[in-house]
């Protein structure tokens, strides 16, 4: 959770930031009624032999998974993109290599 106000406190300006901390808190909130009342009902259901109340853990770990995925796969582009850039590949693997203490990279 502190990411999302990490973001929403970078992307906001100052008359605005009140506002969309309240936007975050009332999504919050709804989310966890919401939760607690599909689980209400999922709990007396069941899914091929699955007893409902586990499959939003099932749900859950797929949905944490794709995002997982994709967020990875964002980030190490976006990564390399400025970390690397054009020719500087090598330089950083060096500068990397020197910090770690392996005594450097073979060009």
């Amino acid at each position: 959770m502190p990411a999302i106000y990490s973001l929403v406190a970078d992307y906001s300006d100052d008359a605005t930031r009140g506002s969309a901390f309240g936007w975050i808190s009332m999504a919050q909130s709804m989310g966890h009624v919401a939760g607690n009342y599909l689980g209400v009902l999922l709990a007396a259901t069941s899914f091929l032999g699955v007893p409902g109340w586990r499959l939003a853990f099932y749900a859950l770990a797929l949905a944490g998974a794709s995002a997982h995925a994709g967020c990875s796969a964002v980030s190490r582009r976006l990564t390399r993109r400025r970390l690397c850039g054009r020719g500087q590949r090598r330089r950083w693997a060096h500068s990397l290599a020197g910090r770690l203490g392996s005594g450097g990279i073979e060009k």
